[in-house]
């Protein structure tokens, strides 16, 4: 069973490389980013602590590809790491 919120499930997948472009804006309370441009992005919102997990996960998988030399045109098998979820 997969868990909702309000009725609602959601999943996505984006593919990002080295071109795509990526913007923010940053209010009060939160900050929003833009991977691509115009009807093809995809927008998230982000809270402070949600945005400092993410770094987190996003240093961690940088670190991984390039102590393992992984190339755009493939790799070794993905392996997923959940950061926060205690």
């Amino acid at each position: 069973m997969i868990n909702t919120f309000l009725g609602i499930a959601f999943e996505s997948w984006v593919n990002i490389d080295g071109d795509c472009p990526m913007t923010h804006q940053v209010s009060a309370s939160d900050a929003q980013l833009e991977l691509g441009h115009g009807t093809g992005s995809l927008h998230l919102v982000i809270t402070q602590g949600g945005l400092n997990k993410l770094l987190q996960v996003v240093e961690a998988a940088a670190a991984e590809m390039h102590t393992r030399n992984v190339t755009s045109g493939g790799g070794p098998q993905l392996a997923a790491t959940m950061v926060g979820t205690e």
